[in-house]
């Protein structure tokens, strides 16, 4: 895991939240992220943008706003850009907000009095609605302890939007931070790792947009399959024995499965069609590692069709 050297704070700089924007060639949208936080009702915050080696315009947008850190470092991802941020920061609270996401102004402000109503809390939660949809269209994450907050993170990443939460800075710091070596569900190794160490509390209410579009990662089914599994199986050793965190494991893995693991065989086969071989062999190995069944059932599908196409042909 990796331990985040911390900076010492700026004389005379006391923001209570700090507010950290990894970008990776988003210039086209950090503005409104930017924007989204200069519009918050409490505004005693500051704003860090991680440039994590970005080769577009993002340097010359977030120069037009003065009260901005920006930070450049060659690319690392996302995780690393965040751990960046966590370092430079020197608030007592962080949020992280991804370059094509937006807060809602009152985030800050609902945020700041669930932590004064939970002292005890470590991170607070709250939902989010999607970008330019019909604004009663909202995100309403299933939190419900079952046994407890590990056992529901366990069955999945019901925050799905980074930005929902606000940390205490100290909380993430013990931590370690976000894991490096993955290349997605950073996050929710993350929170199944804090859940473990300190008090989550979630107020529903919503307090950003999240934006859904055809590059993200979350669109990487075989990508997302593998490193979900692999934090599923890093996790065992909290599950090994406890028959309600077992259950919770069996339903959180088949739910990776269905979500990611039907969409990457069907990428995959439109790979093959279309004679894209290097695309195939990743989502392969990753298949046969992390959805063996589902990778024999459309050979045997296959296989079937290819029998009943040949059985028709010899009539």
């Amino acid at each position: 895991m990796t331990t985040i050297p911390i900076d010492p704070p700026l004389q005379n700089e006391t923001p209570e939240i700090t507010v950290v924007i990894p970008c990776y060639n988003h210039g086209h949208f950090v503005h409104e992220a930017i924007e989204s936080v200069l519009v918050q009702t409490f505004v005693n915050y500051e704003i860090i943008v991680i440039d994590d080696g970005s080769i577009d315009q993002t340097s010359e947008v977030v120069s037009q706003y003065r009260s901005v850190r920006y930070i450049q470092q060659r690319n690392r991802g996302l995780s690393a850009a965040r751990n960046r941020g966590i370092q430079q920061s020197r608030g007592a609270y962080v949020v992280f907000l991804d370059a094509d996401d937006r807060l809602l102004p009152q985030h800050f402000k609902v945020s700041l009095d669930f932590f004064d109503s939970h002292p005890d809390a470590g991170w607070v939660c709250g939902d989010f609605r999607f970008l330019g949809s019909d604004p009663t269209w909202r995100h309403v994450h299933l939190c419900k302890p079952a046994p407890d907050y590990f056992g529901t993170f366990l069955r999945g990443n019901f925050i799905v939007a980074p930005h929902a939460v606000m940390y205490r800075r100290q909380a993430l710091i013990q931590s370690g931070g976000f894991d490096e070596s993955l290349k997605s569900s950073e996050d929710w190794e993350l929170y199944l790792r804090l859940i473990k160490q300190t008090p989550l509390y979630c107020h529903h209410h919503i307090v950003g947009e999240y934006r859904v579009t055809a590059e993200q990662m979350s669109r990487r089914w075989h990508v997302m399959l593998g490193s979900g599994v692999h934090v599923m199986r890093s996790k065992w050793q909290f599950v090994r024995g406890n028959p309600s965190y077992e259950n919770a494991y069996s339903e959180g893995l088949t739910r990776l499965r269905m979500r990611y693991g039907e969409r990457a065989l069907w990428q995959m086969v439109a790979d093959a069609r279309s004679g894209q071989w290097t695309k195939v062999t990743k989502a392969l190995w990753v298949l046969l590692r992390c959805y063996p069944q589902g990778l024999l059932n459309l050979l045997k599908g296959k296989a079937h069709s290819l029998f009943l196409h040949r059985k028709q042909d010899s009539l």
